[in-house]
């Protein structure tokens, strides 16, 4: 899990979401809609970002985020990462506060490492 992720509130304005990114030199698979408390909302991946008008807001492109508790499984985390095709999946802890996000990178490096393990025994 990485602590690094881009936030905003669902009221921002894709022009000011872009400009956000641009002034932090940000990349991000997706952004993290959240509430006031931290709490997670949704999520809008940069495809959906980038096939909208700077003047939509947030709110209304953002989906249905799929996420997991800190405690996760690494299987059940795996699973959703196949199961949805995901590039990045973010991590809440008990109250639904955003802590961080899995990307799909890590995922890949786990597997890789298990493999290699499992070829050498």
């Amino acid at each position: 899990m990485t602590v690094s992720y881009h936030s905003e509130s669902e009221d921002t304005m894709i022009d000011a979401l872009i400009a956000h990114l641009r002034e932090k030199k940000r990349n991000p698979e997706a952004v993290l809609i959240v509430g006031e408390e931290g709490t997670l909302g949704g999520i809008v991946p940069m495809k959906n970002i980038l096939n909208h008008e700077g003047n939509v807001q947030l709110k209304d492109i953002m989906i249905k985020p799929i996420f997991v508790y800190e405690d996760a499984e690494f299987s059940e985390i795996f699973d959703l990462f196949a199961e949805y095709n995901l590039r990045l999946v973010p991590v809440v802890d008990k109250v639904g506060k955003v802590i961080g996000v899995i990307p799909i990178d890590t995922i890949l490096t786990q597997v890789k490492e298990k493999e290699e393990k499992e070829s050498a025994i």
